[in-house]
């Protein structure tokens, strides 16, 4: 058989995806080999005539890598295919105590299998966030004054792909 060329395109939010790194596994083995990135958020390679797979591998924290199987590329062709990219959504949670702003806290992340995720990081005055990939996700909140506040738990919050989601979290003292 001959070579065909594989063009992937990359799309996140209907502009081209740039953060990733994106491999052919040829045949669909776990024989592969790294595109070269041929223009912003275009992937090419010259492969064997076949039926191979595309990983994503997106560079940012929080978004999971994806598969592509079956991609038939014809010897002597040239076959383009565009993969969109869930794009990540912010979450933001303001900390009031007293009727003030509150810093002194750390924020954990879990999400629907109670797995740790990461931690906000403050941003501002009392105010806490993380980019993230849609889902549902449960908060921590840990103040480190734990004498004088309790831990807060806030479940179910969902975020979908790129929108922002705000919340206001008063914190009780005992």
């Amino acid at each position: 058989g001959g070579t065909g060329l594989l063009r992937i395109k990359l799309m996140s939010d209907g502009r081209p995806f740039t953060e990733a790194g994106v491999a052919v596994y040829f045949d669909g083995t776990d024989d592969w080999d790294w595109m070269d990135e041929a223009a912003r958020g275009v992937w090419e390679m010259k492969v064997p005539e076949g039926t191979h797979d595309v990983g994503v591998e997106p560079r940012v924290d929080g978004m999971k890598p994806q598969r592509v199987t079956g991609i038939e590329v014809p010897g002597g062709n040239t076959v383009e295919k565009t993969i969109t990219i869930g794009t990540l959504g912010l979450l933001r949670v303001r900390l009031i105590a007293d009727g003030k702003p509150f810093n002194k806290a750390r924020i954990e992340v879990y999400d629907d299998y109670d797995d740790y995720v990461t931690d906000l990081t403050r941003v501002a005055g009392g105010t806490f966030e993380a980019r993230l990939p849609g889902g549902t996700y449960r908060l921590v909140i840990e103040p480190d004054d734990l004498d004088s506040y309790d831990v807060e738990f806030i479940d179910g919050i969902e975020l979908d792909d790129g929108q922002t989601v705000e919340s206001n979290v008063t914190l009780r003292e005992f």
